[in-house]
């Protein structure tokens, strides 16, 4: 860290009201995000003037402040430090996974490890690459030399296991050093080589545990033991820390954390993994002799999804065993357009991106895929989103089927994509069957994703899901540390909308705001969601009113319509309950703003603080009548 750095970051910390004023911080690739106490207190005149700071905005609570890549990563961790370390809440993006399905929030998080990971497979991947070209083109290397370039080459991926233990122990709120003792423990050299024992060459390590037997290996290179293992880890830390008395966390915390998490892995996350991997070669082997390129159709769309779990190395044995006994190797010609077709996906993602920056970072993660190395084009890139990596797996089926009707097959093994040309060179049909393989796989994964892919939209998602979760921790971290007397409050809009101001109200009992601070807005969507973490405690008969207490203490009502009783419940439907714990954004009530009003009702949503006590201390929204709400905004707060 430099002094540049250093002044910087106490500038940054000055300026946004000290370090008290912090509720939770943390960064993007360019970015510096804090969520504020009291965000009044920014002097955003003074942070603009700041030398390094390219700009500042909010969005929604979220406050952030654009550094640019690799200056954000250091003033980050000086904030960080100046504001208190591990004491300061880190998970700014917490709740980002609750509403995503299940498939969706493991791309994300798989993504979300992987993105600190990257810069290194990027850099290792291109001289495997290399590598893979100087060998399959016959070019001899000093025994010395291709020591140290076998040294570039496979240290990352080798040590994979550590750096995706290190980077998940930190994303899943852990203690990241402890993260990279198990990932060493997964790959320490007294277990034997998987490559080798596939081969034949060493022996697994035999291991009795009540009554079953368990061989364990070695994880090199492995990715799915390894986020298993820091899961595990992080939890159970997570869980000490509540338990154990101060006077022992140095010691006890994280003594058990490595014993139990360390334990669980090597004896039963990583030989239930062996025992998939070997169902996976066994299928493999049924699969590939399939008719009518149904075996590559298969072999091509799913080999890349086995890489995602680092169990690809299981099929050395396949492919050694096809060498040895014909010569030729038909599998490699079924996962090679597969490899191209991640690489595509990437490329194609990366040229549609606007931002100049991620256009840059997202090409570059697939050129090491091209000479044959998928891992920073997929995580980097095609899982983080999603489709980039199912349309990449279609461009594989695809290409894998039309290698199983052309009957190709390769010379070799352990070399794909670009520098798997030479194992092709045997005849010109082969040649032609490459090329046609690896031209079907980039057509249509390429085609897929640039028809029917729009990755600016995609971040602008991402983007909008992180500014929620800011609000929502937001919210919810004001309503922990609150009491009612004399409470801080934030409620947010309970309604997409437009902001009424409340003498504008058709109803003399809201517009006087006899019964307590009011605001109006005049709905957009039908959906009607809680302002506030808390309790239902009334909800009315007709389905037009629900009273909520806070956790702050604020007694709240939301009415739904003007003299809307009368309706006697039609086009309501209620989603909770009287009694029902509610969190800031669930839905509360769906209401048919179209029905209504075609039945000569106003769907106005009023709330209203009914409590005296707290009444007083509120304050109206700034925002002029007229203005745009959604469910992030605050339109109550003292």
């Amino acid at each position: 860290m430099s002094k540049d750095d250093s002044r910087i970051a106490n500038s940054i910390l000055n300026d946004i009201g000290g370090k008290e004023n912090i509720r939770a911080l943390g960064h993007c690739s360019t970015r510096l995000r804090v969520t504020l106490h009291d965000k009044n207190k920014i002097n955003t005149q003074a942070i603009e003037n700041i030398d390094g700071v390219k700009g500042q905005f909010f969005s929604g609570e979220q406050y952030q402040i654009i550094l640019g890549v690799g200056l954000v990563d250091r003033i980050y961790d000086l904030v960080l430090q100046a504001s208190g370390g591990s004491s300061v809440d880190t998970d700014i993006k917490g709740d980002i996974y609750a509403g995503m399905s299940l498939p969706r929030k493991f791309s994300r998080i798989l993504g979300d490890i992987f993105i600190p990971v990257i810069p290194a497979l990027v850099a290792t991947g291109l001289f495997g690459g290399f590598i893979n070209c100087i060998n399959a083109f016959g070019i001899k290397m000093d025994p010395t030399a291709m020591t140290i370039a076998t040294i570039l080459m496979k240290t990352a991926f080798v040590f994979l296991p550590v750096l995706i233990a290190w980077s998940g122990m930190k994303q899943f709120g852990g203690t990241p050093v402890l993260g990279i003792i198990l990932g060493l423990m997964l790959v320490n050299p007294a277990l034997p080589n998987p490559d080798n024992v596939a081969k034949g060459l060493e022996k697994a390590i035999h291991f009795n545990v009540l009554g079953l037997q368990l061989n364990i290996t070695s994880f090199a290179g492995s990715v799915l033991p390894a986020l298993i293992v820091v899961i595990i880890g992080a939890n159970v830390e997570k869980w000490l820390k509540r338990k154990v008395p101060d006077a022992l966390q140095l010691i006890v915390t994280p003594f058990l954390t490595i014993l139990v998490a360390g334990l669980l892995g090597l004896l039963f996350v990583g030989p239930i993994c062996k025992i998939i991997e070997q169902a996976i070669l066994t299928a493999a082997k049924f699969v590939i002799t399939l008719p009518f390129g149904l075996g590559g159709l298969i072999i091509g769309g799913t080999q890349q999804a086995i890489v995602v779990t680092g169990m690809h190395h299981i099929f050395l044995a396949l492919e050694s065993s096809l060498l040895a006994t014909t010569g030729f190797n038909p599998f490699n010609a079924m996962i090679t357009g597969g490899i191209i077709a991640q690489a595509t996906a990437a490329l194609v993602t990366g040229l549609k991106m606007k931002d100049r920056k991620k256009r840059g970072f997202y090409t570059s993660a697939s050129l090491s895929a091209f000479l044959g190395i998928t891992e920073p084009a997929i995580f980097g890139v095609n899982l983080r989103f999603g489709k980039p990596f199912i349309f990449a797996l279609c461009g594989g089926a695809v290409s894998g089927w039309i290698a199983g009707i052309l009957h190709a097959a390769s010379t070799g093994m352990g070399v794909a994509a670009i520098p798997g040309l030479v194992t092709y060179l045997y005849s010109g049909t082969a040649i032609m069957n490459y090329l046609i393989i690896h031209l079907s796989a980039m057509l249509v994964s390429g085609g897929l994703v640039y028809f029917f892919f729009d990755p600016n939209k995609e971040e602008a998602k991402i983007e909008a899901q992180e500014n929620q979760a800011a609000s929502v921790n937001a919210i919810n971290a004001v309503a922990r540390s609150t009491s009612p007397a004399g409470a801080t409050v934030a409620i947010a809009s309970p309604v997409e909308g437009t902001l009424v101001s409340a003498d504008q109200i058709p109803d003399p009992t809201f517009a006087k705001q006899i019964l307590g601070k009011t605001i109006a807005i005049e709905p957009t969507v039908n959906e009607v969601k809680a302002p506030v973490s808390g309790e239902v405690v009334m909800l009315a008969d007709t389905k037009h009113a629900i009273g909520i207490k806070a956790d702050c203490g604020v007694e709240i009502l939301i009415h739904l319509g003007i003299d809307t009783v009368a309706l006697k419940g039609k086009y309501f439907t209620a989603k909770v309950k009287p009694g029902d714990r509610i969190n800031v954004h669930d839905t509360l009530i769906e209401m048919d703003i179209d029905q209504i009003r075609k039945a000569g009702y106003d769907p106005m949503v009023v709330m209203i603080i009914t409590d005296n006590q707290t009444d007083q201390a509120i304050n109206v929204t700034k925002s002029p009548s007229g203005a745009m709400v959604n469910n992030s905004t605050l339109v109550l707060q003292s």
